[in-house]
């Protein structure tokens, strides 16, 4: 089975390929075990199985969209059935894969040298410690001249719930926020 989508320029940042948003040519996009540079009209063709994260390796001067919480939505995930049942919910079915795994761009020109923000393990294990967090750490950040903030290690005391709580507080700085385990 396989992937096949367009990596576009979102003009009007609605997540929508709309007429006459262009493809962009030479973006990787990926699967996690292969990549493949997207044609000239921006088209892309990935092997998938039914576990499949399909994700845009951002190209320089170009950045995705992201969320109420800064974060940047690249990927797709294809998830027929779900996760299985754990401690943690997991990823509800995805159904089939979609005809079009599109991905919305939008320009944003980047400059040789910037400033960014790593965190690492901040491993917040309640909501009072992510109050701490906020307080302690994030609240000195807010308005920082960094183009991007990157969050690494064990960043909720693998009590996955508390992300929906960590997220918003981290998006308080105002730059796209990514988390890495």
């Amino acid at each position: 089975q396989y992937a096949t989508g367009v990596v576009f320029h979102d003009a009007n940042r609605n997540c929508v390929r709309d007429r006459g948003e262009k493809g962009i040519p030479g973006v990787r996009v990926s699967n996690g075990r292969t990549s493949v540079k997207t044609d000239a009209a921006g088209s892309y063709r990935l092997p998938v199985t039914d576990d499949t994260i399909i994700f845009v390796i951002k190209p320089r001067n170009w950045m995705p969209l992201v969320d109420a919480d800064n974060v940047p939505r690249f990927y797709y995930i294809h998830k027929p059935s779900g996760s299985p049942k754990l401690e943690y919910k997991g990823v509800d079915p995805t159904g089939p894969l979609p005809e079009s795994v599109d991905f919305p761009l939008y320009p944003h020109p980047e400059p040789n040298r910037f400033h960014a923000v790593f965190i690492g393990d901040t491993q917040v294990g309640s909501d009072k410690e992510t109050e701490y967090l906020a307080r302690d750490v994030i609240a000195e950040l807010i308005g920082t001249d960094a183009h991007f903030a990157v969050s690494l290690g064990d960043i909720v005391s693998d009590k996955l719930s508390l992300f929906e709580h960590l997220a918003p507080v981290m998006g308080k700085m105002g730059v796209p926020c990514y988390y890495v385990k």
